[in-house]
């Protein structure tokens, strides 16, 4: 059952709903994960060849799969992004 059904179902607030999402995806992938107030969206930190690689997504269902996908996973860049207008 995804996020949003449960909270139609049960009227559960989305708090716990996300509380119990990420709790879910920590035991499942044992990675730190996290819901991002202030971006409104979830993360991790898992580790690609060796390195540390930041994901994000919209849910915790794309963020399992930016987890198991993390090397080609789009956003946020692998690599460092160059400014458009580098300081001087």
């Amino acid at each position: 059952m995804r996020a949003n059904e449960v909270v139609r179902e049960r009227g559960c607030p989305w708090e716990a709903v996300r509380a119990a999402a990420v709790s879910g995806l920590r035991e499942r992938f044992g990675v730190p994960v996290w819901w991002g107030e202030h971006t409104r969206m979830f993360w991790a930190m898992v580790t690609v060849q060796g390195r540390p690689r930041l994901v994000e997504a919209i849910t915790p269902e794309e963020l399992a799969r930016a987890i198991m996908g993390a090397r080609s996973w789009p956003w946020p860049p692998a690599e460092p992004v160059t400014p458009l207008c580098p300081d001087k």
